[in-house]
């Protein structure tokens, strides 16, 4: 009999039922008015939400669309609506036992993602919550594509300040730190953010923690790109050597004080120490070879990359991000 369900909130969930009525005076008349109230009244939170959803599946059997009655409960409206379509409602069976029921042609999960909406139909009608829905649906889509983009852009710009930077001949580790601290992408998408400078009690200092997506974190040693890393002998030189030593150092400072290290920085689990040094273009074939060989000794505890080998991943990944091409590494 309702031509419409007005959702409102006072004190508890209430529904103003919009009915036809006879007015008698002065004429006779029908008129659409608020001639009920239908309360929720659920002992709890869940038993609450379970007699709305309920009353909001009544509305869509019997085609009585509900409104929200102010533009600040639309949000709440359509948050019921969606746990309806996703969870199903509860209702008596007849014997009075509750049984869970789902709607015919409900979309499930689906009914958050632009997919359900773009197989909707024009020519159906849409309740005020569906509307709701879809612009939460649409806000969304739109706020990941503006986020992709920004990451477009930001590793485009990244890309170019690294390539700059790597033109240089005189000693730079300064301003290589400066670019990677303001760009921690080029290190990959796996890691979330950067902390320089950041210190292992009073002993160290590292160049770098470098926080991964899962919160652990790991550790970062910069050195010049202009340094050489094997003599014409092919045996280490000197740069290569000092800062090997110096992440071994903050991995055995960290095997004897861990504990105290994950009260700063609690992701400090384990980590893997990097060095950034030198050029791959500086490097022989057997250079190359060497450099493996050494990557290998150390088990993955410490990994030797050079700026070039940042800087082809960092290409590569705008390449997959730009339509699945890559480029060889350095």
């Amino acid at each position: 009999m309702c031509k419409e369900l007005i959702f409102d909130i006072d004190d508890k969930p209430v529904f103003h039922a919009i009915m036809h009525s006879i007015n008698t005076e002065p004429v006779f008349e029908i008129e659409v008015s608020h001639l009920l109230d239908i309360l929720v009244k659920g002992k709890d939170q869940e038993d609450l939400k379970e007699d709305i959803k309920h009353v909001l599946a009544l509305a869509i059997v019997h085609d009585v669309p509900v409104y929200p009655n102010n533009e600040r409960l639309a949000s709440v409206l359509a948050k019921y609506h969606r746990d309806l379509l996703i969870e199903g409602f509860r209702a008596p069976d007849e014997s009075g036992e509750y049984v869970r029921l789902q709607l015919a042609n409900s979309p499930g999960p689906d009914v958050e993602t632009l997919r359900h909406f773009e197989s909707m139909r024009l020519t159906d009608a849409h309740s005020p919550a569906e509307l709701q829905l879809i612009r939460d649906a649409v806000m969304a889509e739109l706020a990941k594509r503006d986020e992709a983009g920004r990451i477009l852009t930001s590793l485009r710009l990244a890309i170019e300040e690294l390539s700059a930077l790597l033109e240089q001949t005189t000693r730079n580790e300064g301003d290589l730190q400066e670019c990677l601290t303001r760009n921690p992408i080029l290190f990959g998408t796996e890691y979330r953010r950067v902390v320089p400078k950041h210190r292992l009690g009073t002993e160290y200092e590292m160049d770098y923690a470098l926080e991964h997506a899962t919160g652990l974190v790991d550790l970062v040693e910069i050195e010049a790109s202009t340094h050489r890393l094997f003599t014409k002998k092919g045996d280490p030189r000197q740069a290569l050597i000092h800062a090997e030593q110096q992440v071994l150092d903050w991995l055995d400072w960290l095997e004897r004080h861990g504990m105290y290290a994950r009260e700063n920085l609690p992701g400090l689990v384990q980590p893997v120490g990097y060095v950034v040094i030198g050029r791959s273009i500086d490097l022989s074939e057997e250079d190359r070879k060497r450099l493996r060989r050494r990557n290998s000794f150390f088990r993955g505890n410490i990994r030797i990359l050079t700026y070039d080998d940042l800087l082809g991943r960092a290409r590569n990944l705008l390449g997959v991000l730009e339509g699945g091409h890559t480029v060889p590494v350095v």
